[in-house]
């Protein structure tokens, strides 16, 4: 089975060369530096390689290069370093006010791995932070952060064409944004008992603050979740990250893990994302963890679910989408105001030079819409795999 055939994997040939270069051994570096520069003009970078230009400027570092791609990368590094430095000290204020409000705090995404896994702060981009709360303390998690400068941004049109997840996004002066959760990946399921995340979760001294994070178990099935998911961004940086988890976590309870899927629903996502890194990094997830994933039961429901969140969304979902990617960044807009500059927004966001070409690009997605139904075909992918056996051929 190649990467492609894999549900949930879309990884590009140039892709495949930027990550094997990163877990490639030193004395490889170069070599693959060479052929993935001549197959990837740097100013058509696609936006999930971008992600990873600080890792990648880590990695070749001790080449001593100097061509200007070179310096463009060490330019993305730099500018990470900035950013982060700046990210970090905000959410430090944060976890600050909130532990002196008696809100326990779980740090996610990024940030956390930064904060474990990533020793130079620069490597793990982030636009943003994700912080997990309990529902019983979001009323009070909100009154403290509005008294910080953050206030709700207004993403519920878009949130909605995702199916509502129990999180609020909110904005503010601070140049990054902040999601807070108070659930986890209920898009797999919906009845994900919050309590969960908090039942193993690991406490850290950061500076002198207790903060959570998730267990590592429930971090690689996190970082799987949502590593499969499709998105106008490749996301392919969770690739790294659970690589990184996998190498700092030896003793990882594989049983606990296998259970836990079972009881999230997050079979598929997790038996995809592992296989691919067993197959293409020799990540180290024992065989018969792989065995035991592709044995679990898994229901109609949660096929369709997988399929509906590892493919490109219809047309309709599109334009919501957009909708509330506009409202999001005119927030302060009135209704009017925004359907006035959708049109501009969405020509714009297609990439379309003029209005024409966009209401043709418009009509010919709706075309095919209705002329060709939505197939499953991901579903099929993942019922013709049967056994860990078959996947390795």
């Amino acid at each position: 089975m190649s990467q492609c055939e894999i549900p949930g994997i879309q990884i590009s040939e140039s892709q495949s060369l930027l990550l094997a270069m990163l877990a490639a051994p030193a004395s490889d570096v170069r070599s693959l530096y060479e052929k993935w520069a001549a197959a990837t003009p740097f100013d058509l970078l696609d936006g999930g390689s971008y992600r990873l230009m600080p890792m990648l400027h880590k990695k070749i570092a001790p080449l001593n290069l100097h061509d200007a791609r070179y310096e463009k990368i060490k330019g993305i590094y730099r500018y990470t370093l900035y950013k982060n430095s700046m990210i970090l000290s905000g959410l430090r204020k944060i976890i600050q006010s909130l532990s002196d409000a008696g809100v326990r705090v779980m740090i996610l995404k990024g940030a956390s791995l930064i904060l474990t896994y990533y020793p130079d702060k620069a490597v793990r981009p982030m636009n943003d932070i994700d912080l997990l709360v309990e529902e019983k303390n979001l009323n009070q998690t909100l009154d403290v952060l509005t008294g910080l400068g953050f206030q709700d941004i207004g993403q519920q049109t878009y949130d909605l064409s995702l199916r509502r997840h129990p999180a609020v996004t909110l904005a503010g002066r601070h140049g990054f944004e902040l999601d807070v959760h108070w659930n986890l990946l209920t898009e797999y399921n919906p009845q994900n008992d919050p309590v969960a995340w908090w039942r193993d979760a690991r406490v850290m001294d950061w500076q002198g603050l207790p903060v959570c994070l998730l267990s590592p178990e429930d971090q690689v099935m996190h970082l799987c979740a949502h590593g499969v998911k499709w998105d106008a961004l490749p996301s392919i940086r969770w690739i790294p990250d659970v690589l990184n988890v996998l190498c700092h976590e030896p003793d990882i309870a594989w049983p606990v893990l296998l259970d836990k899927c079972s009881q999230r629903r997050l079979t598929l996502p997790v038996r995809c994302g592992l296989l691919y890194l067993k197959k293409h990094f020799d990540a180290p997830v024992p065989e018969d963890v792989l065995e035991l994933l592709f044995r679990q039961s898994v229901s109609l429901s949660e096929e369709k679910l997988f399929t509906r969140y590892t493919s490109p969304p219809g047309f309709s979902t599109r334009v919501i989408r957009q909708w509330g990617l506009c409202h999001k960044d005119y927030p302060d807009a009135s209704w009017l105001n925004r359907a006035c500059r959708f049109p501009g927004y969405l020509k714009q966001k297609s990439g379309m030079v003029t209005y024409t070409d966009c209401a043709g690009y418009l009509l010919a997605e709706l075309g095919r819409c209705v002329s060709k139904p939505i197939t499953n075909r991901k579903t099929r992918a993942v019922r013709q795999v049967k056994s860990f056996d078959e996947a390795k051929r």
